[in-house]
């Protein structure tokens, strides 16, 4: 659900993997080109879409019957989409698995973790199964299949089982953690740090800079996870520490350049 960047570029891995994809696309311009030309310029440049991604923009003509539901769309828009998606949830909760988030940030106003927006918006039956993937996942990058490494996280180490061989390659490693709330802050709150980072580099300051910004960034996240009930150890990780690096220092970033 969602063909902006990342979500064409999950579709896209999963399809070379052999699953079969419905690609939820907002806007008929990007259903008319992947379902036409197989390219989603805007979000994927050059990117070709396989043949077992198959693009819907009616709910009801589109949506089949899926083992896991994935939902890419940006954090202020996601209790509206899932809002959307409700009835046909419901409809098809028997056949799902999984429903897996991998937007990051916060619900503007709320200030909600994206995971308890889905708590309060899927129907209940649904609820257990609620998975999210954060990292160090610059989409650009692994449309272009260069090595890279992500974790999901959930409650249910069932889900957990299920889903990290279903989403791993090998160039794109999936770790799995129990520690949802230091993952979704982890993948959120570095965002902050990864502004500074590019108002540093805009001003001409070096790698000194750079290095403390991310170092003492880190150690505010943490101190910021740990008040909220996260582990610490995740900040460690690919989650905090691998994901708060490549936001800072990547070219691709949309952080660091805004």
């Amino acid at each position: 659900i969602g063909a902006g960047s990342w979500g064409t570029t999950l579709a896209v891995i999963l399809a070379r993997g052999g699953c079969h994809i419905n690609l939820w696309a907002r806007s008929e311009a990007t259903y008319e080109e992947i379902k036409i030309f197989r390219k989603n310029l805007k979000y994927t440049g050059d990117l070709t879409i396989p043949e077992n991604i198959t693009p819907f923009i009616n709910l009801n003509d589109g949506f089949g019957n899926p083992e896991i539901v994935i939902f890419a769309v940006p954090s202020h828009a996601l209790r509206e989409i899932i809002i959307k998606f409700y009835d046909v949830l419901k409809e098809k909760v028997k056949h799902i698995k999984c429903i897996l988030n991998v937007a990051k940030g916060l619900e503007t106003g709320s200030n909600l973790r994206l995971s308890q927006v889905f708590e309060q918006c899927l129907p209940e039956k649904l609820t257990s199964k609620i998975c999210v993937l954060s990292g160090p996942n610059i989409a650009l990058e692994v449309a272009n299949d260069l090595p890279s490494v992500s974790v999901a996280a959930s409650y249910n180490k069932e889900i957990l089982k299920y889903i990290q061989p279903i989403l791993s390659t090998d160039k794109f490693r999936v770790y799995t953690n129990i520690d949802v709330i230091g993952v979704e802050i982890g993948g959120a709150v570095k965002n902050i740090i990864a502004i500074a980072s590019g108002i540093s580099d805009g001003l001409g300051y070096g790698a000194n800079t750079k290095a403390s910004l991310i170092t003492r960034g880190l150690y505010e996240l943490t101190k910021f996870g740990i008040k909220l009930g996260a582990n610490s150890i995740t900040f460690s990780g690919v989650a905090g520490m691998g994901d708060l690096i490549a936001t800072c220092i990547s070219k691709n970033s949309r952080n660091r350049g805004v």
